[in-house]
């Protein structure tokens, strides 16, 4: 499938109608799962099953869906993999706007009177800002990747140490700009703490840029830079592309994760979903998912109580607890996390 960058109008053209076509596709999955979710009767269920399959594979095999992926860059985190239709749903933020990938901006300036209600803390709370007239500039880092990367560097659930490498590095660069002093609390090789001025900042900034510079290679490594490259022809209009992808986007969000779920779950065997089921009462009391604690301690946490129950009448605690560690290694190592772009309410503007 070409990149966006290589389009012509006429693949353009291609695309707004294989939106149009997946549209419908979409409404007839959608219904299907809501009655697959609801349906007790399993020939039933099978036969809206074997439907859902094909019409997914359909929408998946569409040049809709590719230039999908790429606007909203949704994909498996360390993975060449293409997502799968009951993914792609998940990796989409809400208020995301689609995006052309040569169009991310490190920021923009608003004008006179807009940045001057945006001052007003508590009442510009619930601003927005939609209109063109309201922009007085776009500031955007080159090459046009480069904005992509920083955001993952920025974003916590990916690398915890990169977003504090860049909050760090932020706050020394605004001190020197502030003409703030610096302090440094060292520990001698008792332990104990020892403070210290800073009188070189340029030397501490320098020290903390090469290591955030070490999280941009390695982020670097997973994004396809050619990608990121403005097309040579300059009068492509994408304005109507933009607006099917953002449709698609809202139909998706219609897809209730509980419907889905059930869906996805359905040929799993018991003991799969009840170890399903105990990992997502372990991430949500923020536990271990690794290792399955004692039922006293499972018992204890919220939504534990009624899976202790199901193991002990189903398969036995005793047995679980080697289903799960087998299980729970062969998830890990199969589990795909989902990304995408970071989240940009910034509304499409054609250039």
């Amino acid at each position: 499938m070409k990149k966006l960058n290589n389009f012509s109008q006429e693949d353009i053209d291609r695309a707004i109608k294989s939106f149009d076509s997946s549209y419908v596709i979409l409404e007839v999955i959608y219904k299907n799962i809501l009655e697959f979710s609801s349906n007790k009767n399993i020939e039933i269920k099978k036969i809206l099953e074997n439907t859902i399959n094909t019409l997914v594979s359909q929408v998946e095999k569409s040049i809709a869906y590719y230039v999908l992926i790429e606007i909203f860059g949704i994909g498996y985190e360390n993975s060449n993999k293409v997502p799968g239709f009951f993914d792609i749903f998940k990796g989409i933020p809400l208020t995301s706007n689609a995006k052309l990938p040569w169009q991310f901006y490190a920021g923009q300036k608003y004008s006179l009177n807009i940045e001057g209600k945006f001052r007003n803390i508590q009442s510009s709370k619930q601003l927005t800002v939609n209109n063109i007239k309201d922009f007085e500039k776009f500031i955007q880092v080159k090459p046009n990747e480069f904005q992509i990367i920083f955001d993952r560097m920025k974003d916590e659930t990916r690398s915890r140490r990169s977003k504090e490498l860049i909050d760090l590095y932020t706050a020394i660069c605004l001190a020197e700009d502030f003409d703030k002093d610096l302090e440094i609390t060292f520990l001698n090789t008792d332990g104990q703490p020892y403070k210290k001025s800073i009188k070189n900042k340029k030397e501490l900034r320098k020290e903390v840029f090469n290591m955030c510079k070490e999280y941009y290679e390695i982020f670097e490594k997973d994004i396809e830079n050619d990608s990121y490259k403005e097309p040579d022809n300059k009068s492509l209009n994408w304005t109507n592309l933009i607006e099917k992808c953002n449709i698609f986007k809202n139909k998706l969000v219609e897809f209730r994760e509980k419907d889905v779920s059930i869906f996805n779950n359905f040929k799993k065997t018991q003991q799969e979903l009840i170890c399903i089921e105990v990992k997502d009462i372990l991430l949500a009391n923020d536990q271990d998912i690794n290792i399955l604690p004692s039922s006293t301690v499972l018992n204890k946490l919220v939504g534990g109580s009624g899976v202790v129950k199901k193991i002990g009448k189903n398969i036995g605690y005793n047995d679980f607890v080697k289903i799960y560690q087998n299980w729970i290694i062969e998830y890990l190592a199969s589990e795909l996390k989902i990304i995408s772009h970071p989240t940009d309410t910034t509304p499409y503007f054609p250039k």
